[in-house]
């Protein structure tokens, strides 16, 4: 975030609030199915023969490997980056909630004919909530580390190593933070859209076609 941005979106009306929240989120939607594919394709790949094989080998084989693994992280992390008046990172879309704007979504799902819309609100409120929750999880905080220091800047420390230790990336970070991505982003969605995306659905078509891709792929002799 530039100097000079602002700092959140107190500013704003609102009703404009709601109309950049629908605007971003369909932004955020379309960046969370682009996750759930590769982590899929991880998921696949690393249990796939081919990673059995390559497993420990060193030039392309390793760059293969690791390829795969950043990408994921760096598209996740974009998802959780901080708040950017400019962004659409979840944290940065969570931050358009006001409680007015909770009541305009309201408002507008009893007009469209949405059931159980006090429900709703209540799930979205509890969802905003975990976003705060999710963005400064440890998951989120060795993988944004991750990012900062091994794939995107030549740093020995970064500053939030110079602040407190960091652990490094755990194995099943990845999969926790697209699983809680899965759920928030499929509450958020529903409140915001009558045309939802059905995550679960994104997520199975893309395991299914992630394992079907690396089982036929084969290692000439």
């Amino acid at each position: 975030m530039a100097a000079g941005d602002p700092q959140n979106f107190e500013h704003l009306a609102a009703y404009e609030r709601y109309l950049i929240a629908q605007n971003r989120l369909s932004m955020t939607s379309r960046l969370t199915a682009e996750v759930i594919s590769l982590n899929e394709q991880t998921r696949a790949y690393s249990k796939s023969s081919l990673f059995s094989e390559l497993r420990g080998s060193e030039g392309p084989a390793n760059t293969l490997a690791r390829t795969i693994f950043f990408y994921e992280v760096v598209q996740l992390c974009r998802l959780w980056d901080k708040f950017d008046a400019s962004g659409f990172s979840l944290p940065t879309v969570a931050a358009l909630f006001s409680e007015e704007v909770i009541s305009l979504v309201e408002r507008d799902r009893s007009q469209n004919g949405v059931p159980n819309s006090a429900a709703m609100v209540s799930n979205l409120r509890a969802t905003l909530k975990a976003v705060t929750a999710v963005e400064s999880s440890r998951e989120v905080v060795r993988l944004r580390n991750h990012r900062h220091k091994n794939i995107a800047h030549p740093i020995y420390k970064t500053r939030a190593e110079q602040k407190k230790a960091i652990e490094r990336v755990k194995g099943d970070d990845l999969d926790a933070v697209v699983e809680k991505t899965i759920e928030i982003m499929g509450v958020i969605d529903s409140a915001m859209t009558t045309q939802t995306v059905d995550y679960r659905v994104l997520q199975a078509t893309a395991r299914r076609e992630a394992e079907d891709f690396f089982a036929r792929v084969q290692i000439a002799p």
